[in-house]
C-alpha cells in the first residue's frame, strides 16, 4: 500500500514536491478510513525536521549575532526586507547559525535543511515575510 503522499507547492514561480509520509493513528493520514479531505496531514516523521520560531524571536536572534538569511528572488528582497539580512547563508562551518526566512517559510525551509546538514544551526522564522507582515503592517511585501 501507499506510505505517503505528496504535496506540491507552488511559489513564486518555483514548484517544490515533498514526499510526506503517514502517521499510524492519525486520524488524517493513518491506517483508519478516510472519506475524502487530504491524503496525509503532513506530521510524518522526516517532515519540518527544521525549528520554526516567530517573528519576534528570529528577530532578537539576528541581534544576538545570528545571520538572517533571506533567501526569496532579489525582485522580492527589492520591496521589503528585513534589517540586517543576507542573501546568502554564512559557510563557516559548525559554529555558523542561521535565520532562513523568504515568503512563506517554504524555500527558507529547503535551504536551512541543506545548511544544517553542512553542519550549521539553523532555523526558520515560521510564515516567512507573511509573518512579519502581520507584526508590521506598513510593511510592503509582493
Amino acid at each position: 500500500g501507499e506510505v505517503g503522499a505528496h504535496v506540491t507547492v507552488y511559489e513564486a514561480g518555483e514548484t517544490y514536491r515533498f514526499k510526506v509520509p503517514r502517521r499510524p493513528g492519525c486520524p488524517i493520514c493513518g491506517d483508519g478510513e478516510r472519506k475524502g479531505g487530504p491524503s496525509s496531514c503532513g506530521g510524518g516523521e522526516g517532515v519540518g525536521e527544521v525549528r520554526r520560531v516567530g517573528v519576534e524571536e528570529a528577530l532578537a536572534m539576528g541581534e544576538e549575532g545570528w545571520t538572517l538569511v533571506d533567501v526569496r528572488s532579489p525582485s522580492e528582497r527589492a520591496v521589503s526586507v528585513l534589517r540586517g539580512a543576507v542573501a546568502s547563508p554564512p559557510v563557516g562551518g559548525k559554529r555558523e547559525r542561521a535565520v532562513f526566512v523568504c515568503r512563506s517559510g517554504v524555500r527558507a525551509a529547503k535551504a536551512c535543511e541543506r545548511f544544517v546538514e553542512g553542519g550549521g544551526e539553523g532555523v526558520v522564522l515560521e510564515g516567512g515575510m507573511r509573518a512579519v507582515k502581520g507584526v508590521y503592517p506598513d510593511m510592503p511585501l509582493i
